[in-house]
């Protein structure tokens, strides 16, 4: 149980950092030149998340099905909450390295 714990956050460590990579390289080539200052990777990590946080919260709330059950209800509340405390966890680690 804890390899299985460990690799995955070491996965979403790797794609998260990737993932900021990504727009931070975007970032600069479309951003930059518009004379706002470039980013470190840590920055579009931050800013990847938000985005993303703010996407998905959305999202997540549409599919929200009440009809079902109670048990259904509960799980789709539950994985909403995760999906917004997962991300403000890996916010504070990013916070910390900037």
């Amino acid at each position: 149980m804890f390899l299985l714990f460990f690799s995955l956050f070491f996965i979403i460590l790797f794609f998260s950092f990737l993932g900021g990579l990504i727009f931070s390289l975007l970032w600069g080539w479309f951003i930059v030149p518009l004379g706002i200052p470039a980013i470190t990777v840590i920055h579009a990590m931050g800013l990847n998340l938000l985005i993303g946080f703010f996407a998905n919260s959305y999202k997540n709330m549409a599919k929200l099905d009440f009809k079902d059950s109670k048990n259904k209800a509960t799980i789709a509340l539950f994985t909403l909450f995760l999906n917004m405390l997962i991300p403000v966890i890996i916010g504070f680690i990013i916070h910390k390295f900037m």
